[in-house]
């Protein structure tokens, strides 16, 4: 491989390219050309006599062999010896010489060229079982996505707070303070429900407590008529007293009732 550093030096300390032909023409009929730089700096004076280039070609290639060209040629000379250290590499693994005989250098390159395809066609195969794996992981992802985008909707439809599934993620991030809010306010409704329920629990413990003092008083009202029944009185008559003569009634009744006697 040939050193060309001292030569890419030089084309880095000289002035950048591109260059161009300086021709006198307008100014200096029949002089040398000269070359100048794209920036119109002097490469190359142009003259009369021995100054200048005389020669239009020499002139012209001067111009085209520019440091900018000859730092591409260096590149493509390099690129090229490391493609060769490649290929000699490949040989050389292959059990290929580089002075072999051109029938074994044709056989080798074909086998090589068997494996490489073979190698692509593997290649090829690997992606596309790649491929084919990676879409339908996509595809469950998505599907998954869906089915948690629904639960959590439907989660929020629950506590009152609608979320359609098409929403953003960033949507849905305010979910929980939504869902916090409306659980803040069922509580405050489960507690005011409560309250009421206790205040109707205690309502209805003291309907009973009367009722059942009805129901003693309607006991009583009906053995007092009894016991006028008895004494020969219709219902008709016992119903005809004045409140005073039912409660003087009622209050002997009770009187007897407590000595155990039946009036």
């Amino acid at each position: 491989m040939a050193d060309w550093s001292e030569l890419n030096r030089l084309a880095e300390a000289a002035t950048p390219g591109p260059w161009k032909i300086h021709d006198p023409i307008e100014h200096a009929p029949g002089a040398n050309f000269g070359v100048d730089s794209a920036k119109s700096e002097v490469v190359v004076w142009w003259g009369s006599g021995y100054n200048g280039i005389p020669v239009t070609a020499d002139a012209e290639f001067i111009a085209a062999a520019n440091p900018a060209v000859v730092l591409a040629l260096i590149a493509e000379n390099e690129r090229l010896d490391h493609l060769a250290e490649a290929v000699n590499g490949a040989m050389h693994e292959a059990g290929i010489l580089v002075d072999a005989d051109p029938v074994e250098l044709a056989d080798a390159i074909h086998k090589l060229q068997v494996r490489a395809a073979a190698e692509s066609q593997a290649a090829r195969y690997w992606r596309k079982r790649f491929d084919e794996d990676t879409t339908e992981a996509i595809d469950q992802l998505k599907a998954e996505n869906e089915r948690l985008r629904r639960i959590i909707s439907d989660s929020a439809t629950a506590c009152g707070a609608a979320m359609s599934t098409e929403c953003t993620v960033e949507f849905m991030g305010y979910l929980p303070v939504e869902i916090a809010g409306v659980l803040k306010q069922l509580r405050a409704s489960l507690a005011a429900e409560q309250r009421r329920a206790a205040v109707l629990e205690q309502n209805c413990a003291e309907m009973a407590e009367a009722l059942e003092r009805v129901r003693a008083d309607a006991e009583r009202y009906r053995g007092v008529r009894r016991v006028a029944n008895s004494q020969g009185y219709t219902d008709e008559q016992f119903d005809a007293q004045t409140d005073a003569q039912t409660d003087a009634r009622i209050a002997h009744f009770e009187v007897a009732m407590g000595k155990g006697g039946d009036a």
